[in-house]
């Protein structure tokens, strides 16, 4: 018996974007294909997005001066082993 599992090779950021972008749109435009009648929702979807894209906003900004602050301690962590 012979051994013939393929390995997988990594997969490229192009081909990730594409295909977060085929899951995403294809349920998109079967969604609008098939219309319904239905009512709106009664939530504001469009203040739920925006309140999403601002707390998402304040977590990046917060991630990016904790990981700046991280590499500082780093940096200066080395430059002190080194003298």
């Amino acid at each position: 018996m012979s051994n013939n599992k393929k390995t997988k090779e990594p997969v490229c950021a192009i081909c990730r974007q594409i295909r977060y972008f085929l899951m995403v749109g294809i349920p998109l435009v079967v969604l609008i294909g098939t219309q319904t009648d239905l009512k709106p929702p009664a939530i504001p979807l469009h203040e739920v997005v925006a309140n999403f894209i601002v707390v998402a906003l304040v977590i990046v900004v917060f991630w990016k001066i904790w990981e700046a602050r991280q590499d500082k301690k780093q940096s200066s962590k080395e430059s002190t082993k080194e003298k």
